[in-house]
């Protein structure tokens, strides 16, 4: 068996996603746009935590010379290095490259970044697809290296940008050492379960929460063709998870769904309206936030965007920067005026945004 780090991981989510990576690969959704993006981020953000350990030497990716990769990386450690980035190594079937490695005196320290804002849940648990990544990095490499320490770096978003932007306050490092020493444990038994289940027909797992958790499923359209394109009970509104209680019952239909069942308010109007097919109109809701509306009307449409690097001046990671608005002002004799701004990309748009918002919009606001 040939594991790399993600395939590993996808195997913890779901042993069916696994499997039908190695032997249906056709099967798989391509990537969006959205997900491409999100992909670029993280290499992103992974080259700028190299500048947290400078002075490294990357391994260069090359997806038709896994071995040389593994002899370079070896040739730097032999050499005495002290940093080096993506160090490839091939140990018991697993593939595994780290982001990045220190020497530390005779052994050395793994780090591996993230671009989320931490590396633990509300609760301070190291969020359990993190302790797996590193984990299984940790078993491929101690086979063949002394380890240390292993940490997650992750982008701190208390930062706030004023000047050059501050590496070091702008990721934050997180020792769980101890976490992956103990998960450590359970990967054997993991391993040797996936081996066995791709030694086997395609295993019958069913469809479950796990399908998103923590990761969407690039195998979902496959997965999930058994349930109604339009109207399964996967479309109810506010259901608060009892979809899938109805789904343990074999009800995937919004039809088939018993007079008995309960739901909260929203979900049970939705199902009312769906049964009469009948359009609901509150009117007398309606009534009351018109009667508050005063001529002139303003439409006011804006769009968004974020940077987990900042790179403007009082920006934080992630932080929601308004760029773009439309905007439409009704007046009471029926004339519709447009307005609207669009920032400059190479800079920060928020104050002129601001300014001409100010100008633009009506006051009857």
């Amino acid at each position: 068996m040939h594991l790399s780090k993600s395939q590993y991981i996808r195997g913890r989510q779901c042993l069916k996603s696994l499997w039908l990576y190695k032997n249906r690969p056709e099967l798989r959704t391509v990537s969006d746009d959205a997900q491409a993006s999100l992909f670029n981020t993280g290499i992103s953000i992974g080259e700028l935590a190299r500048d947290l350990f400078s002075s490294g030497v990357e391994i260069t990716f090359n997806p038709d010379d896994f071995n040389g990769m593994i002899e370079k990386t070896k040739e730097l450690m032999d050499n005495d290095t002290k940093v080096i980035y993506e160090a490839t190594f091939r140990e018991d079937g697993i593939f595994a490259m780290a982001d990045i490695l220190v020497r530390n005196g005779e052994a050395w320290d793994m780090y591996e970044v993230k671009g989320s804002t931490s590396a633990r849940d509300d609760k301070g648990i190291v969020k359990n697809h993190y302790l797996q990544d590193a984990s299984i990095q940790w078993y491929a490499l101690a086979k063949c290296i002394r380890l240390n320490k292993a940490y997650i770096v992750h982008i701190d978003n208390s930062y706030t940008r004023n000047g050059a932007l501050e590496i070091e306050k702008l990721f934050a490092i997180d020792d769980i050492t101890v976490e992956v020493k103990e998960e450590l444990e359970n990967i054997e038994e993991e391993l040797a379960n996936m081996e066995q289940v791709l030694s086997e027909d395609l295993p019958d797992i069913d469809i479950g929460k796990h399908c998103d958790n923590p990761y969407s499923c690039d195998f979902s359209s496959h997965c999930w063709k058994h349930i109604p394109k339009e109207n399964s009970v996967f479309d109810i509104s506010y259901a608060m998870g009892k979809q899938w209680t109805l789904y343990e019952q074999g009800i995937t239909h919004i039809d088939d769904i018993p007079d008995d069942f309960t739901f909260g308010a929203n979900a049970t109007l939705q199902l009312k309206h769906h049964e009469s097919q009948e359009i609901h109109i509150d009117k007398e809701e309606i009534e009351k936030f018109l009667d508050t509306i005063e001529y002139p009307i303003n439409f006011f449409d804006f769009e968004t965007f974020q940077n987990a690097i900042p790179r403007f001046d009082q920006q934080r990671p992630y932080a929601q920067m308004p760029f773009q608005y439309s905007l439409h002002i009704l007046h009471e004799d029926g004339t519709l005026e447009h307005k609207e701004f669009l920032g400059d990309e190479n800079s920060d748009p928020r104050e002129p945004l601001i300014r001409q918002m100010l100008q633009d919009i009506n006051n009857s606001l």
